[in-house]
């Protein structure tokens, strides 16, 4: 993995983790569909080594990619999403979104909802029942809301009906900073605004292809870019290019 542009924490996180489990088991009843001597044995110790390794490193792998600092903030995407084949629909989709969480777990009511624009509840799900929505309906932890939006929606509605408290350290003004930016603005743009100089780099590339150049093509969530006074941190993804960037000061 090395020439394909991991750094190496990265290459430190998949190396420990590896590629376990069900490869090895199918590798080690060849033997036994061949008849060879001791091919039970064989199989014996591959499948009891899976084992193993699936628990000691399984059990591992969460605090190690934190101290790695390769955690990322969880998004809040629905559970699922169903486009509507409808021209006035428009790019609406029908999205299910579990409540889940601490903030769930007293009911409240739909009214108090702050839902984004352009977004509207289609129904509650409850124990296998379909309930009408209205405003002094109260719902809470186990409850299925179902939402008719458009995907550019998603984060400010993953966020109004987020039950999640994500540790300081992975909140997104810590992780991602302060500022959200286009990944096609321009570094000129971006110092003409912020009053920051790139002196290393041409005006005219993009957020976009910065992080192109550092991940060589397949930038993902979390990527970051130093630049100078600044770090760049991919907030979003499309592609294979970043399409939103975080932007952190070094006092951040």
């Amino acid at each position: 993995l090395w020439p394909f542009g991991f750094n190496r924490r990265e290459l430190g996180f998949i190396s420990w983790v590896g590629l376990r489990g069900a490869v090895p088991i199918v590798l080690a009843l060849f033997p036994i569909i061949a008849g060879l001597p001791e091919a039970q044995l064989i199989f014996h110790v591959a499948f009891f080594i899976v084992l193993v390794s699936l628990v000691v490193q399984g059990t591992t792998m969460a605090p190690l990619a934190r101290k790695l600092r390769l955690e990322v903030p969880a998004g809040e995407d629905p559970y699922r999403r169903l486009p509507l084949d409808v021209p006035a629909a428009g790019d609406h989709e029908l999205m299910l979104f579990p409540l889940r969480g601490g903030a769930w777990e007293s009911p409240r009511p739909l009214g108090q909802l702050r839902l984004p624009d352009n977004t509207a509840i289609a129904g509650v799900f409850r124990k296998r029942t379909c309930y009408q929505p209205s405003p002094d309906m109260e719902v809470a932890s186990g409850d299925v809301l179902a939402m008719f939006a458009t995907p550019a929606m998603l984060p400010e509605l993953g966020k109004a009906l987020s039950g999640r408290h994500a540790p300081k350290y992975l909140a997104e003004r810590a992780f991602f900073g302060d500022f959200v930016l286009n990944g096609d603005a321009l570094l000129g743009d971006v110092e003409q605004v912020y009053g920051i100089e790139f002196d290393q780099l041409p005006p005219e590339l993009s957020l976009a292809e910065c992080f192109a150049r550092r991940t060589k093509g397949h930038p993902v969530v979390g990527d970051k870019v130093v630049l100078g006074p600044v770090t760049l941190v991919a907030r979003a993804t499309e592609a294979d290019r970043v399409t939103k960037v975080g932007l952190k000061m070094d006092n951040q």
